[in-house]
């Protein structure tokens, strides 16, 4: 059965302080195996956020917890670079805060933002996941120019300039 939904799933404060998913794995990802939900039909499906961070000025990818939270997110569901959703910058953000060296620049006089990474970190985190949802799509019988498909709209998505809306990012 396919399915078409769309979840926006939001950790509060409390759960990324705690590095704790536990409440989305159980909804979403029980035992290693989807509640409903396979690899096919939850791919680009859903959008991760962070609140109760209102008052930090600092952008959600900048503040420790959530970044620590992220990074723990990621080992304990690998999946997120095949299920999350390529309309929104929430992978970015993800993405962010697991990269050792990020550096944030307010463009004087405008509400954007600029930021920084080392490429050749940002390239071999890539490429680590890029390898890791390749696994995850063969184990789902996705074939050899579905997995294409998705690593290209992965690279394009990467490729955005997604400092527009600095507060989508948790930019003030």
């Amino acid at each position: 059965m396919q399915m078409n939904m769309h979840v926006c799933y939001g950790f509060n404060r409390k759960s990324v302080e705690a590095r704790d998913a536990a409440r989305f794995l159980n909804l979403y990802w029980r035992e290693g195996n989807s509640f409903g939900i396979t690899a096919r039909n939850s791919m680009n499906c859903f959008t991760f956020y962070v609140n109760g961070y209102d008052e930090d000025p600092r952008e959600a990818f900048k503040i420790p917890d959530v970044r620590a939270f992220y990074q723990d997110f990621r080992e304990g569901w690998p999946y997120w670079f095949l299920a999350c959703d390529l309309a929104t910058p929430s992978l970015f953000v993800m993405v962010l805060s697991c990269l050792r060296t990020v550096t944030v620049t307010r463009v004087p006089g405008r509400d954007r933002i600029r930021m920084d990474w080392a490429t050749s970190e940002m390239r071999a985190f890539i490429d680590r996941e890029l390898g890791r949802m390749d696994s995850q799509c063969r184990a789902a019988g996705f074939s050899p120019e579905e997995i294409e498909r998705r690593r290209r709209l992965l690279l394009d998505y990467f490729g955005r300039d997604w400092s527009i809306n600095p507060a989508f990012l948790g930019a003030e």
